[in-house]
C-alpha cells in the first residue's frame, strides 16, 4: 500500500510539472486528473477539468495537441515552440527531482544524532563516582577517540564491564582523565557509565 502511495505521489509531482509550465507557455491543458480509471469526481476552472479518478494509481495531465491529431490551434502543444514544448517536458523529470530533494530534506531535518556529552549524570552511578559533570565532553575511550554517543555504547559492551580510562573537555575547555569501573544493568542486560547524552536534531 506504501509502494502505491508513494508512486502515486511521484507520479502526480511529475504531471504537475508537466502542467505548470504548459499553463505558463500557454497551453490548453485539458485536463489535470488524479488516479486513473473511471471519474469520482471532477470539476472545471477557467478552461481546465480537474477530476479524481477510481484508482490511485498516478494521474495525467492531458493537453491541446500533444499528440499528432491534426490539433492547430495556437494554444496546442504542438504549435509551440521547440524550446517551449522541451521545457514542457522537461518539468516532470524536473519537479520529481525537486520532490526527492524535499523528502531526503525533510528525513535530514528529523533524524537525530546522540553526542558524547553529558546533559544529566544519574545518581549512584559509574560516572557521579568518578567526578564526570553536565556538560563534559568525551572525546577519547582507552586513547581511541570518539565521535557520537554509540561508539561508547560499542566500546562499554565489547570491553565486558573492564576498567576504563576516559579524556573529558569539560564546559570551560580544561581536560580531565577519569578512569571508572562501568555497572551491569541486569533489566537491560548492558553496561553503563551512567548518564544521559545530549542529542543534536537536523542538520
Amino acid at each position: 500500500m506504501i509502494t502505491i502511495i508513494l508512486l502515486g505521489v511521484l507520479v502526480i509531482a511529475h504531471e504537475f510539472g508537466h502542467f505548470i509550465i504548459a499553463k505558463k507557455n500557454g497551453i490548453w491543458v485539458q485536463e489535470f486528473a488524479v488516479g486513473m480509471g473511471p471519474k469520482i469526481f471532477s470539476r472545471t476552472k477557467g478552461d481546465t477539468e480537474y477530476s479524481i479518478r477510481i484508482l490511485p494509481l498516478g494521474g495525467f495531465c492531458r493537453m491541446e495537441g500533444e499528440a499528432e491529431d491534426g490539433a492547430s490551434s495556437s494554444t496546442s502543444f504542438l504549435s509551440k515552440s521547440v524550446g517551449a514544448r522541451m521545457a514542457v517536458m522537461a518539468a516532470g523529470p524536473v519537479m520529481n527531482f525537486l520532490l526527492a530533494f524535499l523528502m531526503i530534506f525533510g528525513l535530514t531535518c528529523t533524524t537525530y544524532t546522540a553526542t558524547p556529552v553529558i546533559k544529566e549524570v544519574l545518581p549512584d552511578s559509574a560516572a557521579a563516582a568518578s567526578g564526570l559533570e553536565v556538560g563534559d565532553r568525551i572525546q577519547k575511550i582507552d586513547g581511541k577517540t570518539i565521535h557520537i554517543y554509540d561508539e561508547l555504547q560499542y566500546t562499554l559492551q565489547s570491553n565486558h564491564g573492564e576498567s576504563l580510562t576516559l579524556d573529558v573537555v569539560d564546559a570551560t575547555g580544561t581536560h580531565h582523565k577519569y578512569k571508572l569501573q562501568p555497572k551491569l544493568d541486569e533489566k537491560q542486560g548492558r553496561y553503563l557509565i551512567g548518564f544521559s547524552p545530549e542529542v543534536k536534531t537536523g542538520l
